[in-house]
């Protein structure tokens, strides 16, 4: 148990720590970041892999009972009950990663349409999207967070505090989208970033995570080290 809980810890918190650091180093660039919706949740997703076989054995443990035999076991117990039960639990983790696909499809189809902004303000996105919306043309009177001229054009959807949003294109013409999104990235292209407010923030929670990573290798080591005396 002990060494399967630090393997956990280190495999969890080594990718997370490695994508906060990330995000520290788009805070401190001089523009903004703009990205596609869908990859940006890629990259978080992939922030989040390492805690993928965690969930992983979690489920296997709890949808089969005979799983926890091998956590109590002898080698000779763990080989009996992986040569009976191997079929279910084989079919228990590719149904678990099948639901994991499917969730992660589903939300990066909701995330199409979308742009992730980072180190912006509210105020200076808003400035932006509005000459956008002027440079084209469109007359979009704005209400509340939704610019529109009769019909939805596009949304924002801010993190206060953290110095990003998200843009949501809501138009159904693909060639309007297309211009909004190209005219918004050459626009953030030109307009200062939000002075790295939350740049120390997000990268001391980087390295903490890969502090507490280090420390559950060496614990790892160490452990492992006093099984063999």
């Amino acid at each position: 148990m002990i060494v399967a809980a630090l393997l956990a810890v280190a495999l969890g918190l080594i990718p997370l720590g490695f994508y906060f650091n990330w995000l520290g180093s788009l805070h401190r660039r001089p523009r903004p970041v703009v990205l596609a919706g869908p990859a940006d949740l890629l990259l978080v997703l992939a922030g989040l892999a390492g805690f993928l076989p965690t969930l992983a054995a979690l489920a296997l443990l709890t949808l089969q009972s005979n799983a926890r035999l091998v956590i109590r076991g002898n080698a000779a117990l763990s080989a009996g009950v992986w040569a009976e039960e191997r079929v279910a639990w084989l079919t228990t983790a590719g149904l678990f990663l099948a639901a994991v696909a499917g969730v992660v499809a589903l939300a990066l189809r909701s995330r199409r349409g979308t742009l992730a902004v980072y180190n912006v303000e509210r105020l200076t996105l808003e400035r932006a999207i509005a000459d956008v919306l002027t440079g084209l043309g469109l007359a979009a009177a704005r209400f509340g967070d939704v610019w529109g001229d009769g019909r939805e054009v596009l949304a924002i959807e801010p993190s206060p505090g953290f110095d990003y949003a998200t843009v949501r294109l809501l138009t159904r013409d693909p060639r309007l989208r297309e211009e909004l999104e190209r005219n918004l990235r050459l626009k953030l292209a030109l307009v200062p970033g939000s002075a790295g407010r939350v740049a120390t923030t997000l990268t001391t929670a980087g390295m903490g995570c890969l502090g507490a990573a280090a420390a559950a290798v060496a614990l790892l080591a160490y452990f492992l080290y006093l099984t063999r005396l």
